[in-house]
């Protein structure tokens, strides 16, 4: 998504929330990602990033910054894949003031959900987040997920909405394929808004675009 378009779209939002920057791609890997945390912090929002750790130092540096700006405005959830933290969110972790930081790790169900030992030493510096599995977007499409216990309508479709980098919009953050779009920000945030109502209100229509989700 062009640094332009996403300006665009904080700038639609009409009170302070939590800006999620994640969808079908590492945010890292994006030439202004640094710029895209800065410019929603300036705006009162408080911005949250989803990252497997693909992080550079120049970066972690730029995070801090905006930190010292913006204090305990800016969360990163690091997912870990395999059995290390990488360099840079090492870095991160022990000189950063003014973040708050999240290491998750996702083990296969039905395996407890103990914190990694190697994970152990940032115990007080960052929050943990250790969990199995899940298939919101799709039901049964991952093993050794964790079984849905879900009732009533989602809470996806109350509290957010989720926009691809291309400016459609989708009916929650688990549809990483596009099976859902029901509009685009070109439409106007009211017209989203009340498309998002609307499937909140025929929660359980059988053409409704949430039916094949595990939280349906």
């Amino acid at each position: 998504m062009p640094l332009r378009t996403f300006k665009r779209i904080v700038n639609m939002i009409p009170t302070r929330t939590e800006v999620r920057i994640f969808l079908s791609g590492e945010p890292f890997l994006h030439p202004d990602i640094i710029d895209m945390i800065k410019f929603t912090s300036l705006r009162g929002h408080a911005v949250l990033v989803h990252s497997n750790g693909t992080i550079t130092k120049k970066q972690a540096d730029g995070l801090m910054d905006v930190a010292l700006e913006h204090p305990y405005n800016i969360y990163l959830n690091f997912t870990s894949h395999g059995d290390s933290v990488s360099e840079a969110v090492d870095y991160l972790i022990n000189n950063q003031m003014g973040l708050t930081i999240t290491l998750q790790k996702i083990l296969p169900y039905p395996q407890p959900l103990e914190i990694p030992e190697y994970m152990e030493k940032y115990k007080g510096k960052v929050r943990f987040n250790i969990r199995h599995p899940h298939n919101w977007d799709k039901k049964d499409s991952i093993k050794d997920s964790e079984p849905a216990d879900y009732k009533g309508v989602c809470g996806f479709l109350e509290d957010s909405v989720a926009i691809y980098w291309n400016g459609d919009v989708t009916t929650c953050c688990a549809d990483l394929n596009g099976d859902r779009v029901i509009g685009h920000v070109d439409d106007g945030w009211g017209v989203i808004e009340a498309t998002m109502n609307s499937l909140v209100k025929n929660w359980g229509a059988k053409d409704h675009p949430c039916r094949g989700c595990e939280r349906y």
